[in-house]
C-alpha cells in the first residue's frame, strides 16, 4: 500500500498542472493511509515564515483561510533543524513542555516533516490528531517523509521556473 501511495503522488509531481493541485492529491493520499484528522503544508513566504498553503480536515475536507491552529513549536522545530518529528502524546512529550499551542489546542498526536530537498527547507509537512494518542506509526512517518521529499523536489522546480520566466521577462531571452 506504501508503494501504491508514492507511486500515486510520483504521477501528480510530474502530471499535475500546478503546485496546489499536486500538494491536494499528495494530502488526499495521505489522509487515505495515516491516521490524521488534520494535515497542513505549510510553506515559508519571502520573509522566511511558514505560511499555510493547504489545510485538509478529515471532518471538513478542504479547508479555506490562513488562520490555521497548529503547534508552531513542532512544525518551527521541524523546519529549523531539518528533522522528522512524531509524538505519540504531545501534551506529555518533555520536547514540548513550553509550546503553549501544544496546550491551546490540546494536542495528542503530531507528526511532522520537513518539505527540504539538498540544503533548501521549503516548509513542512504537520498532521495531527487531537482526540488520540499513539495515533501514528514509524510506517506514517517513513511514508509522509518520503512524500515530503517529492513535495519539495515541485516546490523547487516551481521556483526555478518562476528565476527562469524572470530572467527571461528581463530580456535575457536571447541567451535562452
Amino acid at each position: 500500500k506504501m508503494f501504491f501511495i508514492l507511486f500515486q503522488v510520483g504521477k501528480a509531481l510530474s502530471s499535475a498542472e500546478s503546485l496546489d493541485h499536486m500538494l491536494q492529491t499528495a494530502t488526499r493520499l495521505v489522509c487515505e493511509v495515516v491516521n490524521a484528522e488534520r494535515i497542513v503544508i505549510l510553506l515559508k513566504d519571502a520573509a522566511g515564515e511558514l505560511v499555510p498553503r493547504l489545510t485538509f480536515q478529515k471532518s471538513k475536507g478542504f479547508v479555506e483561510g490562513r488562520e490555521v491552529s497548529i503547534s508552531r513549536t513542532i512544525a518551527s522545530q521541524v523546519v529549523r533543524d531539518k528533522v522528522s518529528i512524531i509524538t505519540s502524546d504531545a501534551l506529555q512529550d518533555p520536547r514540548f513542555m513550553q509550546g503553549l499551542s501544544i496546550v491551546q489546542h490540546n494536542i495528542r498526536s503530531a507528526l511532522c516533516v520537513p518539505l527540504w530537498e539538498e540544503n533548501n527547507v521549503y516548509g513542512a509537512m504537520y498532521l495531527d490528531n487531537l482526540a488520540k494518542s499513539y495515533a501514528f506509526t514509524k510506517e506514517d512517518l517513513e511514508l509522509t517523509t518520503a512524500i515530503a521529499n517529492l513535495i519539495a523536489i515541485r516546490v523547487k522546480h516551481e521556483e526555478t521556473a518562476a528565476r527562469l520566466k524572470e530572467f527571461a521577462g528581463r530580456g535575457f531571452n536571447r541567451v535562452l
